[in-house]
């Protein structure tokens, strides 16, 4: 590495903290991140500094619009549990706890950091009226990454209405400050999406839940997001 050492680990730091695919960083944008820290530097250094990262084996990526730290997209399950487990540890601060959430987010890059902070308030939200919705958002969890239905029971739109449902469940969604549960009806083809706080009577089941390919026109890759905007439609 070269003299310059400490603008590099600077410029390195900066880009784990800030980048990731959907978030880039300039050249200007690195010196303007530099100077704020008290560091001099030109626009050729950050070019030299990127290089000698880059040659040490730090996945930095270039763009035309910028720079990012390129890093393994995170398992948004374990994200959410870890994010649920801070929020409730009863002996941690409030200003501990949303440290803890920004540095949950630096690990996978900029993005997941605004998720930590949205699970973060939705769960506080909840919490405030009662702690079931801990517990079903814990078991829906639990549901995903065993790869096993879920039962619950959930209100229906009539007066009074409320059915038991068994679902396959395929992902958990942070969106406006509430969670989603992304899943299919047993039974049925296709995509629903629920509230998971409402939900009451939350239930891992042993009988393993059906490949999303069976169940929808997902068949390789499943994006929750795209899936929450359809079903949004």
């Amino acid at each position: 590495m070269p003299l310059n050492s400490s603008k590099a680990l600077f410029v390195l730091d900066i880009l784990r903290r800030e980048t990731d695919v959907e978030h880039r960083l300039s050249a200007p944008a690195l010196l303007k991140r530099l100077e704020e820290h008290g560091i001099r530097a030109e626009r050729r250094s950050i070019y030299r500094a990127v290089d000698a990262l880059r040659a040490h084996g730090e996945r930095i990526e270039k763009t035309p619009t910028g720079y990012y730290y390129a890093r393994e997209a995170p398992d948004k399950n374990d994200l959410y549990a870890l994010t649920a487990a801070v929020q409730t540890a009863g002996f941690l601060s409030d200003a501990r706890k949303q440290a803890l959430f920004r540095a949950l987010g630096a690990l996978w890059g900029a993005r997941a950091a605004e998720e930590t902070i949205s699970c973060g308030a939705a769960i506080v939200a909840a919490s405030a009226r009662n702690d079931a919705p801990f517990m079903a958002m814990l078991t829906a969890s639990q549901a995903i990454a065993a790869g096993k239905q879920l039962t619950f029971s959930a209100s229906l739109p009539e007066p009074g209405g409320c059915a038991h449902l068994r679902v396959n469940p395929y992902a958990l969604f942070f969106k406006e400050s509430a969670c989603w549960l992304v899943c299919n009806v047993e039974g049925e083809y296709g995509l629903s999406r629920f509230p998971l706080f409402p939900l009451s009577g939350a239930r891992v089941e042993r009988q393993p839940r059906r490949h999303i390919s069976e169940v929808s026109p997902y068949k390789v890759r499943f994006d929750a997001e795209k899936a929450m905007q359809d079903l949004a439609r």
